[in-house]
């Protein structure tokens, strides 16, 4: 799949469309963080910008320590420009403080701009099929495999 193309998947039953993706190698295990956006926010339009900033600068985080990204970064949205949560997957890595710093470093991010609290932060080992649907695969089976983790 190209940067170009949109993706609709399921994700925890909800429709997600996977509108930005970097052309990086995939590894087979990866740490990816899912920062999940409190239903309140979807009320109104959440700056795209805001997310695609925290993560960015989190994926700078993780390069400064000589953790070379492997995955995918991914920015997951809603239709109408409504942020619902955002995945980034990082070659695994098993360093609990470098987990901390870099799940500090998105929260702080955002609620230094005087939003609310981002709620939980799920830091998952994951392969690529959890959350990307193959071409021959529906939302359903992407749903199964990720609540089979």
């Amino acid at each position: 799949m190209s940067d170009a193309q949109i993706k609709k998947t399921l994700l925890q039953g909800e429709e997600f469309i996977l509108i930005k993706k970097a052309n990086l190698q995939l590894e087979e295990k990866q740490v990816a963080a899912k920062i999940r956006i409190p239903n309140s926010w979807n009320t109104g339009e959440v700056p795209v910008g805001l997310l695609i900033e925290a993560i960015g600068q989190a994926t700078e985080l993780l390069i400064r320590h000589c953790y070379p990204i492997k995955g995918m970064l991914y920015l997951a949205q809603l239709k109408n420009v409504k942020i619902h949560s955002a995945l980034i997957s990082t070659e695994y890595f098993d360093d609990m403080s470098i987990q901390s710093e870099i799940v500090e470093k998105v929260q702080g991010n955002i609620l230094s701009r005087g939003k609310m609290s981002i709620g939980e932060i799920y830091l998952y080992e994951l392969t690529m099929n959890h959350y990307m649907v193959e071409e021959d695969k529906n939302g359903a089976d992407a749903r199964n495999d990720f609540e089979k983790m």
